[in-house]
Parts: C-alpha cells; sequence; structure tokens
C-alpha cells in the first residue's frame, strides 16, 4: 500500500510541476472530443511476495474496451473494462494454473498544447484485477491486485498523421495471493518489485477522428500495447 501512496504523492508533483511548466511556456489547453477505444495488452511486471520478499514475475495479457469524456478542458475521465490472463509459471503455488477474470480501470488523462508541433501529456492510472483458476485435483488459486501509474510525457507532432510520445511513470502494484489446497487456505500479500519506468508511444492518426496507439513501457513494467480508438 505505501508504493499506491508513493505512486499518487508522485502524480500531485507531476501536476505540479505541469502547471508551474504551463505558466512559464504559456501552454494552452488542447482540444479533445469523447472517444472510445478498443486495447490489447501483453506484458511482465516483478512482485515481491511476503513474508520472505521472494521475486518472482508476473506475466499478463489484457483485452478490453475504454470510454472517455472531458470533464473540464484539458482533462478527459476514461473507464474501462475488459478480460485478463494472469501466469506465474516459477512461482510453486500457481505452477501449472492460469488464472483468468477480469480488470476494471480508472484514468485520468491531461493534454497541453506548447505549440504546433509539441504537447504535454499527463495521466493517472487506476485498475482493479481480479484472477482465479482451479485444478483438475481441486487447488484454486486467486489474485486480487490493484494497480496505479502516474506518466508525465512530452508528444511529438512529427507530421500531420504521426505523433511521437515520450515520457517517464511512476508505478506501484498490491494485492494478495489465495491459495487453497487440500482444504487448507494460504494469503500471500505482493507488492511491485520497482516504481519506476520510460514509455515509448507512437501515434497514427487515421482519417479525420480515429488513431491507432503503440506503446512500450520499460523498467517497472514490460509492456506491449494497441489501441484503437476513435472520437465522436
Amino acid at each position: 500500500m505505501r508504493k499506491l501512496v508513493s505512486s499518487l504523492l508522485a502524480f500531485c508533483l507531476l501536476v505540479i510541476c505541469g502547471s508551474a511548466f504551463a505558466s512559464s511556456a504559456s501552454l494552452r489547453v488542447a482540444g479533445s472530443f469523447p472517444d472510445y477505444s478498443l486495447d490489447i495488452a501483453t506484458g511482465e511486471t516483478a512482485l515481491e511476495f511476503d513474508p520472505d520478499a521472494d521475486e518472482f514475475d508476473l506475466r499478463f495479457w489484457k483485452l478490453g474496451i475504454s470510454l472517455a469524456e472531458e470533464v473540464i478542458p484539458g482533462l478527459k475521465v476514461r473507464l474501462g473494462i475488459g478480460h485478463l490472463g494472469l501466469s506465474l509459471d516459477d512461482r510453486d503455488q500457481a505452477a501449472g494454473l492460469d488464472p483468468g477474470g477480469n480488470y476494471v480501470k480508472l484514468s485520468l488523462d491531461g493534454l497541453f498544447g506548447v505549440s504546433d508541433s509539441l504537447a504535454v501529456g499527463t495521466a493517472l492510472n487506476y485498475q482493479y484485477w481480479r484472477a482465479d483458476d482451479e485444478s483438475s485435483d481441486g487447488d484454486e488459486i486467486d489474485y486480487q491486485i490493484d494497480v496505479i501509474d502516474a506518466r508525465l510525457s512530452a508528444i511529438f507532432h512529427v507530421s500531420k498523421r504521426v505523433s511521437l510520445e515520450v515520457g517517464g511513470l511512476a508505478f506501484a502494484a498490491d494485492g494478495r495471493e489465495r491459495y487453497t489446497t487440500g482444504g487448507l487456505r494460504e494469503t500471500t500479500q505482493l507488492e511491485s518489485a520497482s516504481s519506476s519506468g520510460a514509455l515509448v508511444n507512437a501515434i497514427f492518426h487515421v482519417g479525420r477522428s480515429g488513431r491507432v496507439d503503440l506503446t512500450a513501457l520499460f523498467g517497472a513494467q514490460n509492456v506491449l500495447s494497441i489501441s484503437f480508438r476513435r472520437e465522436y
């Protein structure tokens, strides 16, 4: 939980720095419209499991949809839902099991224009993951994980159809693993092993209102994702 709080504080710091930069650089709110998207992602992140702080790589994939609405100029609220799969093959409790389930995502996305060729983006993303599986022998595993990250980025408009986004992020995951075997239940707390990273996003504008985002995250998370988005 302390890492989740740290990420929230990091986002507040990013907002403060962004506001200060906006005042000095005369940033303007970038116009935006409501949109919906199809989101696909695959990746991994390192988790520490109490009480021994053993570290394991959690691999995952996600498929979902999201809907965003501008609440104030320059700030969108995005709600997403979808299906996910998890894998922790190196961990004895999860060996041979393929936990699957669903996720819910809530995001705050800010966008401010510096010039015709440059914009500044901020984002705070919260996700709740729930996944479980049961073996033929009756062993059960269940995961509940809170995932949060805060981002600050620069967006370069390379051409009319292509933009490039680069930036940094603060990341945290916190949750629990519940393993049941032979009538015995074991609950283990888990949290992210790393708390910082970077992002690169290639944005391709399609037609009058569509875009495709190809995003890579590095560091605390190693993720590749593609998003098909359309404004309405």
